[in-house]
């Protein structure tokens, strides 16, 4: 299915011994309209007469006409699988049970390939979202590796995007800064409590910042994967020096766990 429910798109079509291009097509006033209702439909013979504004069974020269819909594990219909031929179905119940026989396998498929593109456009979506953001912010997964970031936060640590993508704390803070942010992020993963501190972070321009942390534990879901997170950073309400620079240090910790 499209993003229209009036229109669908095949997945792949294969027909005289080839697989032919994929198309889009209206499904009113078709046999496959039927069938995405929710429902098995058949039509041994005579489909195109029973059928005459569904473009696609003349152009194949469609005769009879066999489809099934195709079930999420909620039940949901999100597809269908069809056999059709240029000539009549004499054996339904074997043409039905071929069909039953790989629908399970297809549905399957077709919502992992679906879970697979919503997951990847909320990706992209987050990543809109971190980069609107002024501030450094950066999201860590449970392994302390940061998995995202923003441009300014790339700015803040003085290297590139590709340079830090994959990277440890360690890496580029001191070894006593590195340490306290891990051990702080890993009491809220154990805890799923929410930290309020006050940390202290070296920038690019080896300069002090006091930042005042506020990192509440988070969870979505999306199969069977759960994330935590620590939150935001803002800089120090104590910090009254005139030698440390105006800079922010949102953060996001993200962990995977796996159930």
């Amino acid at each position: 299915m499209t993003k229209d429910p009036a229109v669908a798109e095949t997945v792949v079509i294969y027909a005289k011994g080839q697989v032919l291009p994929n198309v889009q097509y209206g499904l009113k006033g078709t046999p496959c309209g039927n069938v995405m209702e929710g429902a098995f439909c058949c039509y041994p013979e005579q489909v195109r007469q029973q059928f005459p504004e569904d473009k696609l069974l003349l152009e194949m020269d469609v005769e009879s006409y066999a489809g099934l819909p195709l079930l999420d594990s909620s039940g949901r219909v999100v597809g269908l699988i069809a056999a059709m031929d240029g000539k009549p179905m004499l054996n339904m119940a074997e043409v039905t049970s071929l069909l039953q026989l790989v629908a399970t396998r297809a549905a399957a498929e077709l919502e992992r390939e679906q879970s697979e593109r919503l997951l990847q456009e909320s990706r992209q979506f987050l990543d809109r979202v971190i980069e609107t953001i002024a501030d450094p912010v950066f999201v860590k997964d449970s392994e302390h590796r940061w998995v995202r970031l923003n441009q300014a936060f790339c700015d803040f640590v003085g290297q590139p995007m590709a340079a830090l993508l994959g990277k440890r704390d360690s890496d580029f803070f001191s070894a006593h800064e590195a340490a306290v942010f891990r051990i702080k992020d890993k009491a809220v993963f154990a805890s799923g409590e929410e930290d309020v501190s006050e940390e202290t972070f070296t920038d690019c321009r080896v300069k002090p910042i006091l930042s005042s942390s506020r990192k509440p534990a988070a969870t979505t879901n999306a199969g069977n994967n759960s994330w935590w997170g620590p939150s935001w950073t803002s800089p120090s309400a104590n910090d009254t020096s005139k030698n440390w620079p105006a800079c922010t240090m949102p953060s996001i910790t993200l962990r995977k766990r796996f159930t």
